[in-house]
């Protein structure tokens, strides 16, 4: 389950299917990363989102942390340890949430079959009626930003690691008040993911693979 501003929950609904089909995608690009230059779609280039604390990892070890939240969003498993990089996974998959949207925008014929990656948030967000009904006809980027930026808000709250960064360079002790007082753990800031083997990198694809395209908890 995933920590909430409302407390641990595991998504249901019109925000688990929004959520199964942002991390099927984000699963993808990792999978194509990954795959030899020779094969089909191989050797893709990286998909950077503009978030250090996701970016910056290999895409082995990315697919790991994609693993992690949807494990905690998608499965009745225990509530993970808040961690920068378990945030910044979640602030991610906003991005590529924002990204899928603006790309639908500039060009209808990228949205999805059936429901629009618009209609999805509108479902979840719960805009005004008016907009609710015209959902696909809203074409503007900064009005999208807001909303998959308060979705974001309203299912994990505060991005920590933005501000501990700020206490990175700082007195040690100042960083472990700031954690105590957000209730996040001494290491929040300094966890990496591991670096896994191949089968470990296998196993998690197809664990998220499962989750998001068969919703086999």
């Amino acid at each position: 389950m995933l920590a909430t501003p409302d407390g641990p929950r595991m998504l249901h609904g019109h925000e688990r299917t929004l959520v199964r089909g942002i991390l099927g995608i984000m699963i993808d690009h990792l999978h194509d990363e990954l795959r030899p230059s020779g094969e089909s779609n191989g050797g893709s280039e990286s998909i950077r989102y503009g978030i250090d604390h996701f970016d910056r990892w290999d895409a082995d070890q990315r697919v790991l942390l994609v693993r992690g939240i949807a494990v905690a969003m998608l499965t009745p498993a225990e509530v993970p340890e808040r961690t920068a990089i378990f945030e910044a996974t979640l602030d991610a998959m906003a991005a590529e949430l924002a990204e899928l949207i603006e790309l639908e925008c500039r060009d209808p014929k990228l949205r999805p079959r059936g429901k629009s990656w618009r209609r999805s948030l509108t479902e979840v967000v719960g805009m005004p009626t008016d907009l609710d009904l015209d959902a696909e006809k809203e074409t503007d980027g900064d009005h999208w930003v807001r909303q998959v930026s308060m979705w974001r808000d309203r299912l994990c709250g505060p991005h920590h690691y933005l501000d501990a960064e700020g206490y990175r360079d700082g007195s040690p002790a100042a960083m472990q008040r700031f954690l105590r007082q957000r209730g996040l753990p001494p290491e929040y800031l300094n966890t990496a993911p591991p670096v896994p083997t191949v089968n470990q990198v296998q196993a998690a694809i197809d664990q998220v693979q499962r989750l998001v395209f068969i919703d086999e908890i």
